[in-house]
């Protein structure tokens, strides 16, 4: 300070020796004199000061950080800095300033300078994430990652917290820490839950980058994503891949997906592209040529069933088709040929000519036409069958006439056919047991043919109708049944069934008087009474009365 102006109100900067130096000092100084703006109480300090230790009066002028001693030859006070700390002004100005803000206080560039709590001096801690390979005394941090591997597990990288550079032991991909964060043990994320894959999925490692990848096992398909796989059982995604008409199984060792066509189906692809085809369009399913291929509805199992007109020979499994109607007629009745259906092949049951259905069109019954309605002939025909052919034949009974044609019989009563071929005066009527054309005559006419050709002539004209000689023959009006009439001068003394003529005159004297004489007239031959000689006719000429002369008495 010496030769220095200085203003009062300054703080002194006194580096404090001896009291004789200190005297010495203030007369240079003339501090008392220049000064005297200078409280009592300061002055009194300086005063003070004179008489004590230097070192005990504000650390001797030493930095707050540094210690306050004595030169041991010449007293001068010293200022060392303290433990921790380091003089960064001169020897006679003595700075303290902490060691670790010089040069990171001699630590290794990545440790971290701090003090000893009892000593304060520097103590070199290496920073997070930096391990020391020196010694406590002579500290080298190196990067704790570079010696071996950060003490992280050999397949967890070692790297550093950006924030703090702590070390971070970071299990690579394909590995998951199953210790704890601060002890990481690394473990082949496989052999932890699978890797997380699906549980039917295969936990392998990607080959470039060893991250985890989920394959699904065989027989499983990822219904996920590549990074979220889902292993569904391939069978329930589409079949499996399978055809529609195939059912998707597994195979027992491998899983593998197996196509099995489903009953009813055939492959006609191969085992490894199955394709499945409905078996009844491969060769008829295996069926007869003449059956046809169908499916179970309940099985799909292929079903052969003959088709119409054939009948199963064989068995349900193994079907025989034999044309039906090579099989005892086709079951047709035994009048009935077996034919079939020309647009459907069905069974045809047709009865042979002169048979007639009397049944169904599914269940022929061939009944004789002739007896059923007669075989369609007239009722007064009789039904027969033509010897060569078996056709109905019909022919009119005795009695009848056709009137129709060959084909289509009209019998008709032959008497109403112009009389029956009678004679006009013969009625035709039938012979009750045979109903044959009985030609009869009628009443007053006499067949002078035959028993089978009747010629009615006229009964008078034959043998005077069989009347008397005498009778004249005619017939009555209504019947025209003979009537024999005696002729005049005749009388009938038969009956009236068998008429006798008799002369007139030769019964009862002809009804003439008793006394008259019967005679006949000439032309007519009527009776002609006449009396006797002696009598005379009283009457009259129709009513003859013989009436005697008077005689004499005779004596």
């Amino acid at each position: 300070m010496t030769g220095q102006h200085m203003r009062c109100d300054a703080p002194v900067e006194v580096v404090m020796q001896t009291p004789v130096q200190l005297q010495a000092l203030f007369a240079e100084l003339n501090l008392l004199s220049l000064c005297s703006q200078i409280s009592s109480s300061r002055r009194v300090l300086l005063e003070d000061s004179i008489f004590l230790d230097a070192c005990t009066i504000n650390n001797g002028g030493c930095d707050p950080n540094a210690a306050c001693a004595h030169h041991q030859s010449t007293g001068a006070v010293v200022c060392t800095c303290k433990a921790g700390y380091t003089n960064s002004g001169t020897v006679a100005s003595v700075v303290c300033t902490d060691t670790c803000i010089i040069n990171n206080g001699g630590c290794d560039p990545n440790a971290a300078c701090t003090h000893d709590q009892s000593t304060n001096a520097v103590v070199c801690n290496c920073k997070t994430g930096y391990t020391n390979t020196g010694s406590a005394a002579n500290v080298v941090c190196q990067d704790t990652c570079t010696a071996p591997n950060g003490g992280c597990d050999p397949n967890a990288p070692c790297t550093h917290d950006q924030s703090t550079n702590a070390v971070v032991c970071t299990c690579k991909n394909g590995y998951t820490n199953t210790g704890s964060a601060t002890s990481v043990v690394c473990q082949d994320t496989c052999t932890i839950n699978n890797g997380g894959c699906n549980p039917t999925a295969i936990c392998t490692h990607d080959k470039s980058t060893n991250a985890v990848v989920c394959n699904c096992q065989t027989g499983y398909t990822n219904t996920g994503t590549a990074a979220s796989v889902v292993c569904t059982d391939t069978c329930t995604i589409n079949n499996g891949g399978c055809d529609p008409n195939a059912a998707c199984t597994h195979d027992k060792p491998t899983n593998a997906v197996v196509c099995t066509c489903r009953t009813g189906f055939t492959n006609t692809g191969t085992d490894e592209s199955v394709v499945c085809t409905d078996t009844c369009t491969i060769n008829n399913g295996g069926c007869n040529p003449s059956a046809a291929c169908t499916h179970d509805t309940a099985t799909n199992a292929v079903v052969c069933t003959c088709k119409t007109g054939f009948t199963n020979t064989g068995t349900a499994a193994n079907v025989v088709c034999q044309d039906t109607c090579t099989a005892p007629n086709g079951g047709c009745d035994p009048n009935a040929p077996c034919t079939h259906e020309k647009s459907t092949n069905a069974v045809l049951c047709m009865c042979k000519t002169g048979y007639t259905n009397t049944g169904s069109t599914t269940s022929v019954v061939c009944t004789d036409t002739c007896t059923i309605n007669n075989g369609g002939c007239d009722p007064n025909a009789v039904c027969t069958h033509d010897i060569s052919t078996n056709a109905v034949v019909c022919t009119c009974k005795t009695g009848f006439t056709n009137t129709g044609t060959a084909a289509n019989v009209v019998c008709q009563d032959t008497c109403t056919a112009p009389n029956g071929g009678c004679d006009p005066n013969a009625p035709c009527t039938h012979d009750q047991s045979t109903n044959a054309v009985v030609c009869t005559c009628k009443a007053g006419y006499t067949n002078t043919g035959s028993a089978t050709s009747v010629v009615c002539t006229d009964t008078c004209n034959i043998n005077n109708g069989g009347c008397d000689p005498n009778a004249v023959c005619t017939h009555e009006a209504s019947t025209r049944a003979v009537v024999c009439t005696c002729k005049a001068g005749y009388t009938n003394s038969g009956t009236v069934g068998s008429v006798v003529c008799t002369d007139m005159c030769t019964m009862n004297n002809g009804g003439c008087d008793p006394t008259a004489v019967c005679n006949h007239g000439n032309s007519t031959n009527a009776v002609v009474c006449s009396c006797k000689t002696g009598y005379t006719n009283t009457g009259s000429a129709a009513n003859v009365v013989c009436q005697g002369k008077e005689r004499p008495c005779l004596p």
